[in-house]
């Protein structure tokens, strides 16, 4: 009987197969990548949609919105108020109004909750890395999603400087804070006091690495220096600076995981992803709520 040889490949044959699926592989995961990526953004886009939700029925229950956190008592942020509203009662019940600094109710922040994290994070930006955030050897969990306090610059219509309160602190600057925002110290901003119209103001920006807890609000403690640690002002552009910024303090700038610039909630509810090469007049118009500008952010 006559053998039959078995069909197979030689080694070279073996190699061009190995180096044709790692080719392919290599054309298919940047688009993995990219698809994981947009749906990531798509998400993160929902949980700004959903807090200004929140900050809506927050303002029907009390007429007012939250202010972005008190410079006295309690210092606890707006992220605090809106719990209730966010399927987040349990938390909201374990807050101590009557204590004085929010390190009374620092050890709740030790609760990660997810609709405060933009899902393109880390997991190491998730927690604050401030040591006034320990609680024991554990980081309190932080938040992505900042109050915008409003603009510091000059007025386009006015020629006028926007209103800041001055930081006299000599040892820390923090650069003082911005009053004509709607998330602000002490704020109490009602939708009718939004002049320049709900969907041409920014309500909430997008900004990572972590920083604070997110229980931690505003606080004043170190001479007279206002330290914004749930809202920031507005001064310069998007993704401007790396890292903390130390040095901008309280104008540390939005900036986000996702290319090319960063999600905002409008004070309407929508969402919009702003481009980091936003103009600088428009989107300091944008952040002030009753400036009369007309060249916002589109």
């Amino acid at each position: 009987m006559r053998s039959r040889n078995r069909p197979g490949f030689t080694l070279v044959e073996l190699l061009v197969v190995i180096t044709i699926i790692g080719i392919l592989i290599a054309l298919l995961l940047p688009a993995v990548q990219a698809a994981r990526e947009a749906a990531r953004r798509l998400q993160c886009g929902n949980n700004l949609k959903q807090l200004a939700l929140a900050l809506h029925n927050y303002h029907t229950a009390h007429g007012v919105l939250p202010a972005g956190g008190w410079a006295t008592g309690n210092q606890v942020s707006w992220h605090v108020m809106i719990l209730p509203l966010v399927e987040q009662q349990s938390l909201y019940d374990l807050i101590n109004f009557n204590a004085q600094g929010y390190q009374a109710n620092k050890h709740v922040g030790l609760n990660p909750i997810g609709m405060f994290f933009c899902p393109s994070a880390t997991e190491a930006e998730r927690r604050s890395v401030f040591d006034s955030s320990l609680v024991g050897d554990e980081h309190a969990y932080t938040q992505h999603y900042h109050g915008v306090a409003g603009p510091d610059g000059t007025n386009p219509v006015t020629a006028q400087p926007y209103a800041m309160d001055p930081d006299f602190s000599s040892s820390r600057p923090r650069h003082g804070c911005a009053l004509e925002g709607v998330l602000s110290r002490d704020s109490a901003v009602r939708m009718e006091d939004i002049r320049d119209g709900t969907s041409n103001t920014f309500a909430i920006g997008e900004r990572i690495p972590s920083e604070a807890g997110w229980v931690a609000g505003i606080s004043n403690s170190i001479e007279d220096a206002i330290d914004l640690t749930c809202c920031k002002n507005i001064r310069y552009g998007i993704n401007t600076c790396e890292g903390f910024c130390a040095d901008h303090g309280n104008h540390r700038v939005y900036t986000s995981p996702h290319p090319g610039g960063a999600h905002f909630a409008m004070c309407d509810g929508s969402v919009r992803f702003v481009s980091e090469n936003v103009d600088i007049t428009a989107y300091l118009s944008t952040a002030s709520r009753a400036g009369g500008e007309v060249d916002v952010v589109q």
